[in-house]
């Protein structure tokens, strides 16, 4: 089990408390309550009643962003760090960015356990230190518990006063009878991605090209965890943006790690070649 089996929550549809509807219907009912004569922009009752109606959407919409970042999933900032104090009594770490507080946070019932479930060690090594990115926990034997350490820094390679530093940490959750070996990472690979993007007609090769990285940059940060699957497929559906036709990978090898493995991206090349036009003959 890895901290990132847990279900992104932000990536939840949006909660609607107060319902919706349409522009057109609400000035209708507005225009039809008010009996006005000639329902028309020459009047100008009915410019009023346009312009309120256009303004109690807004303050609905508000409402609505309102209170939807009081909830887990829609909470940012500082929603995010009074949610944190207050319903689940664990502060943000220092440079901790929203998503990895967000997920620690879903983990945090799982330490009321103390550290003798999956999710308890998981979240009671997350706490340790904001350098920890990534946890996954296996038993090879009876109380034997062997944590393995992904960490924010270059590869993601803890440092050995890393990992001293969460089992100094873990010692008061560990139940007496688990015998705890934090470790570094089974297996890091190192990947480069060498693309080359045929576009048709359209915006600039630049302002493509600029798209296209940090829309690869997020799925590689994203895929920066133990076990994730780097594939040929997943690079292709972040390349292929309005504007790319086709898109070529060279020397490529999809990398499926294990539990206890993660790959990282050293390298981004990516360049364009304009697609020529197709011949009869």
């Amino acid at each position: 089990m890895s901290s990132r089996n847990a279900i992104d929550l932000s990536k939840l549809p949006p909660l609607t408390i107060i319902d919706e509807t349409s522009y057109q219907d609400e000035l209708a009912t507005v225009t039809a309550s008010a009996n006005l004569p000639n329902p028309s922009p020459a009047d100008p009752a009915y410019r009023i009643a346009s312009a309120l109606c256009y303004r109690h959407r807004l303050l609905r919409q508000k409402i609505n962003e309102q209170i939807y970042g009081l909830t887990l999933a829609g909470a940012r900032e500082a929603q995010l760090d009074h949610i944190g104090m207050t319903y689940y009594q664990t502060l943000r770490h220092a440079g901790e960015i929203d998503d990895d507080y967000r997920n620690r946070l879903q983990l945090e019932p799982e330490g009321k356990s103390v550290a003798g479930p999956e999710g308890a060690y998981i979240f009671h090594a997350l706490s340790a230190d904001a350098l920890v990115k990534d946890v996954v926990v296996h038993s090879p034997e009876p109380v034997e518990v062997d944590l393995y350490i992904l960490t924010h820094e270059t590869n993601g390679q803890p440092t050995e006063a890393l990992l001293n530093k969460v089992r100094a940490y873990l010692e008061p959750y560990r139940p007496l009878t688990d015998k705890l070996n934090v470790k570094a990472p089974q297996a890091l690979y190192e990947y480069t991605v060498e693309a080359e993007l045929h576009l048709k007609g359209g915006p600039e090769a630049s302002i493509i090209e600029a798209l296209t990285k940090k829309r690869l940059q997020a799925y590689i940060s994203s895929h920066h965890y133990f076990a994730a699957q780097i594939t040929e497929s997943g690079i292709h559906a972040a390349l292929t943006v309005e504007g790319v036709e086709k898109v070529e990978l060279k020397n490529w090898q999809d990398y499926q790690c294990k539990p206890a493995e993660a790959a990282y991206c050293t390298h981004i090349t990516i360049t364009t070649k304009q697609l020529t036009h197709h011949e009869w003959s």
